[in-house]
């Protein structure tokens, strides 16, 4: 998989309106028939047994400069199929920058090695935790900012075992990741805790039921670029750097 963060578009969203998700309750359009999609779902489920078949949040569109996403409800074997079954499914997720500055105040940011059990993208670099946006419960059909960062806090004590300590943070951008087929909501997580703490944290916890991330490494902004490049990560892992180097 080429590291080409150009694959991927960075849309920045509005200060000044606050992030509205509308869940439209009609089914999202699904451009296979079922059986092709329980073919490939088994197939799937054959080889790799943590495959669970829960429901997402589908892409529809967003007016970012309204700081407004519509989504629908679907079904996550609707998204893994792909590209073996195309189904027009993207996905609606989040995806965390933890940021912390070390004993000497130098701002690093956290990745994080994706297992091979992974949908996509197994052994290759991320910025993370990443995750979809879960649905919320029937008859709810807004979803904000404060909803967003309670799927991220989860994420981030599941996957990587971490307190997370400071305000919630909003969304700053959207980015699309054609590839993953998914549109990430980006979150720039500041945490107050040096990172040599963190680390410290991260290695003396129990990790036997953490299998999203082989390994995790904080990584400086000043060589985030060059890790992103010399490492094999995923597309919008390359765009973020550029992005965190960029505004640095």
């Amino acid at each position: 998989m080429p590291c080409d963060g150009s694959r991927c578009e960075w849309i920045d969203l509005p200060k000044d309106h606050p992030l509205r998700i509308e869940i439209d309750e009609s089914e999202p359009s699904i451009y296979a028939d079922a059986e092709a999609v329980g073919r490939a779902w088994d197939a799937i489920r054959n080889v790799n047994t943590r495959a669970f078949n829960g429901p997402i949040l589908a892409f529809i569109a967003a007016h970012a400069e309204l700081g407004r996403v519509r989504a629908a409800r679907a079904q996550y074997k609707h998204l893994a199929v792909q590209p073996d079954v195309e189904t027009g499914i993207v996905q609606l997720g989040v995806t965390g920058i933890l940021e912390a500055r070390d004993a000497d105040g130098t701002p690093h940011a956290l990745l994080g090695l994706r297992s091979h059990a992974t949908r996509i993208f197994g052994g290759m670099w991320e910025f993370g935790p990443s995750g979809g946006v879960d649905p919320p419960p029937v008859g709810q059909s807004i979803m904000d900012a404060d909803d967003v960062w309670r799927v991220l806090i989860d994420e981030i004590r599941e996957e990587v075992g971490l307190p997370v300590d400071p305000d919630p943070s909003p969304p700053v951008a959207l980015l699309t990741d054609p590839v993953g087929r998914a549109v990430e909501l980006i979150v720039r997580v500041r945490l107050r805790r040096p990172v040599e703490e963190l680390q410290a944290m991260i290695e003396s916890e129990n990790r036997t039921s953490r299998w999203e991330y082989d390994a995790v490494r904080w990584v400086s902004f000043d060589e985030l670029n060059a890790f992103v490049r010399r490492e094999p990560s995923i597309p919008t892992a390359v765009a973020i750097a550029g992005q965190i180097s960029a505004s640095s």
